[in-house]
């Protein structure tokens, strides 16, 4: 899927507006929550940063970037986050649970190791359920989803039923794995029953296509299948 604008269905005033930068090799999706401070929402693994850098940079068209949130510390999403928060000039949030983590560039927790990679050190500062990003005038509510990894948090914007679900949930009912350290099968089933919840219409996964309608059945598909495996 080619960079894409995909805004949300409420009113303008009410809309998100979302730049979805598929991901490149093993590199996560990007997106980009434009408004008055725009976030920008994973780094991939930085293998190509300076290219995600200069999209972002296109799109946003001189203004800043406010902060750089990661849905969960795995390398994939968080192995470009320091060189991207030193190109854009912006600070990294992530869940509380991975500060450490990242600041101390933790190869084993990250799962650099997996990629023959090493992380580079974070100055991450920490989220947490219920705490807000607001891109102005748009907030999202930060939810935490454990299971794929105990730090996973989604991000929700509830007006207009779009949900950033980073690993925890694809597109199709794909499964995001809870074998990795820290991982967990009936958190990930807990994570994905909130989910189903939420009523989501749009979506924007971690990996794979988005999702513009109809995102919840998706979810609920999700959900099926990870039932079927079971926790072995």
């Amino acid at each position: 899927m080619s960079e894409r604008c995909l805004p949300g269905i409420m009113a303008e005033e009410d809309s998100p507006v979302v730049h979805f930068l598929p991901g490149r090799g093993y590199d996560s999706n990007i997106m980009v929550l434009d408004g008055e401070r725009p976030v920008v929402v994973d780094t991939g693994t930085g293998t190509v940063f300076e290219h995600y850098c200069e999209r972002i940079e296109k799109i946003l068209e001189g203004r800043s970037v406010d902060r750089i949130v990661l849905t969960h510390r795995h390398f994939d999403h968080s192995g470009g986050a320091a060189a991207m928060a030193r190109r854009l000039d912006a600070p990294v949030y992530v869940h509380e649970w991975a500060v450490d983590i990242l600041r101390k560039g933790e190869g084993e927790m990250t799962g650099a190791w997996l990629f023959g990679a090493t992380q580079e050190p974070v100055d991450a500062e920490p989220l947490e359920e219920g705490d807000e990003i607001d891109v102005g005038p748009v907030r999202y509510q930060v939810l935490s989803t454990p299971g794929h990894a105990p730090d996973s948090i989604a991000l929700w914007h509830e007006p207009s039923r779009t949900l950033i679900p980073g690993d925890t949930v694809y597109a199709e009912g794909g499964i995001g794995r809870w074998d990795l350290k820290g991982g967990d099968y009936d958190q990930l089933v807990a994570s994905r029953e909130r989910l189903a919840d939420l009523d989501a219409d749009i979506r924007y996964p971690g990996h794979g296509p988005a999702v513009e309608g109809g995102a919840a059945d998706h979810i609920r598909m999700g959900l099926k299948m990870v039932r079927m495996y079971g926790g072995g």
